[in-house]
């Protein structure tokens, strides 16, 4: 008698094979900003980038302006987000947040009308003026592939989230930043004038510390042991004086994170400090108001 043994091999799939979720946008609808947007599924693309260039570049002007009037920098430490997006690409970036959500109706859908094909050719020209953004060809007729380019899109827009850099930047703000802060190292939990939770685990504490200058440092604790510890700065420009927690919880930001917000006397005044942690708690980085 021939026993015939039947061997089951596990499948793998790699992160480009697995199933793929539409985003959710938090980070980005909860932007003061945001509403210049109107309703995203209603927006003219086309419109809205021209409008966006036009603000980028009256800020980046008005920025100019201001450098020229301002004191001298007492130091060349930079507690800028690194690495840099580039500004030609920063006036492209918000928009891609908003060409997700106007193009999410298409993910359920099984066949494309027209109208919806040429949303998308709209969309995916956006996305192609910034680097490694795929290529989509949309056409009527063509719902399979259709849906696969719009999955493309999908992942790629997952990856670039995923890079600290650019999520920054997809954030509409004309806020200065992004900023990492300062290394500040500390093995024992900081005294702390004011906590935030995250969840049962993990706060973020801010504390005031002995610095020449800068003396405001935010501290992530898990379970009595410090996760990470930063200055909160400015730098180059090292004027940040006093900085608050204001009253309302930590803000869940589905699963990008949190959202804490601050005021923060600096150079440019007294103003808001919006930090974004990711789901770990760990920094991402924050902005501050001119």
């Amino acid at each position: 008698m021939s026993i015939a043994l039947l061997l089951i091999v596990p499948v793998f799939q790699s992160p480009e094979q697995a199933q793929v979720r539409y985003p959710t946008f938090e980070p980005f609808v909860a932007s003061r900003m945001f509403r210049m947007f109107g309703d995203p599924k209603a927006a003219d693309l086309a419109e809205l980038t021209s409008q966006l260039q036009a603000v980028s570049k009256a800020t980046a002007e008005a920025k100019e302006v201001g450098e020229m009037f301002a004191p001298p920098r007492s130091t060349t430490l930079s507690a800028s987000l690194q690495p840099e997006v580039e500004l030609a690409q920063r006036s492209i970036a918000p928009l891609v947040p908003l060409v997700l959500m106007k193009l999410e109706p298409l993910w359920s859908a099984t066949k494309w009308t027209s109208d919806q094909v040429a949303a998308a050719r709209a969309g995916a020209a956006i996305l192609a003026r910034l680097p490694g953004a795929p290529a989509p060809a949309f056409a009527e007729d063509k719902d399979a592939e259709n849906h696969a380019g719009l999955e493309a899109i999908v992942r790629w827009f997952g990856k670039q989230v995923a890079r600290p850099e650019w999520l920054a930047a997809m954030i509409f703000t004309m806020d200065d930043g992004p900023f990492a802060g300062l290394p500040y190292e500390s093995a024992q939990v900081l005294p702390a004038i004011a906590t935030k939770a995250l969840d049962e685990k993990t706060s973020v504490a801010l504390c005031r510390v002995e610095r020449a200058k800068e003396p405001w440092v935010l501290q992530a604790v898990r379970e009595g042991k410090p996760l990470w510890s930063r200055v909160i700065s400015g730098a180059p420009d090292e004027s940040v004086a006093e900085a608050t927690f204001h009253d309302e919880p930590a803000e869940r930001l589905g699963p990008y994170g949190w959202k804490i917000q601050m005021t923060v006397t600096w150079s440019q005044g007294t103003e808001l400090a919006e930090v974004f942690l990711d789901a770990k708690g760990q920094l991402l980085f924050y902005f501050l108001s001119w």
